[in-house]
């Protein structure tokens, strides 16, 4: 892109974070407050609970998977005007006690929420730059996302994560597989860490 009446290129220059503090977080605080044991995994979502973060599209996915993997939970950290329809409708799915509605989580807690963490999970669309998106890869987590420019800055399919279609069962199918697998969900968590450090504040 060119300036106005400037000759040289301008560099977009992207969100950046503190790696160490999410690098380095101390697990175990999420999991003892919602009674959960080494044995659960956890899919977590981070943000505002509106349309445009697709929420509903998560849910209905999650019913699948759940359906699969009982000892899975799905997450939700954040607020906003469409919590109460979706509690109702995590209830109408059978989802009551497996999708936990965390509200909006203190800044300072955030680390630790995503240190205990399995996979991070979005069908947004409409994201400019999310910086749950980076905090996620610091954390060393593993993705799966609806396809979204702006994910794809920091998911690359099949290296640390999984981009699917607006699909509700491809989605399910990926997330059934990263949670299924340890080994798979290691390698790509590492990828993650090393993605993340194009998103350094340094």
């Amino acid at each position: 892109l060119l300036g106005f009446g400037v000759s040289k290129p301008i560099h977009v220059v992207p969100n950046g974070i503190h790696l160490e503090t999410y690098r380095n977080a101390p697990r175990g605080l999420l999991r003892a407050r919602l009674g959960l044991n080494g044995d659960h995994r956890l899919a977590l979502f981070v943000g505002r609970l509106g349309a445009e973060k697709n929420p509903e599209f998560l849910l209905q996915a999650f019913a699948r998977v759940a359906a699969q993997l009982p000892n899975t939970r799905l997450v939700i950290a954040g607020d906003g005007y469409a919590r109460p329809a979706l509690q109702t409708l995590a209830q109408e799915l059978g989802l009551a006690e497996r999708v936990l509605f965390l509200g909006n989580v203190p800044f300072a807690e955030m680390p630790r929420l995503y240190a205990d963490a399995d996979v991070m999970v979005s069908a947004s669309t409409s994201e400019a730059h999310p910086m749950a998106l980076i905090e996620g890869l610091a954390a060393g987590l593993p993705f799966v996302a609806v396809r979204d420019e702006a994910f794809q800055s920091g998911v690359e399919d099949g290296a640390n994560g999984f981009l699917t279609g607006l699909e509700r069962d491809a989605f399910a199918a990926r997330l059934i597989e990263l949670l299924g697998d340890d080994a798979q969900r290691q390698t790509m968590g590492e990828a993650s860490r090393q993605k993340s450090l194009h998103f350094s504040l340094q």
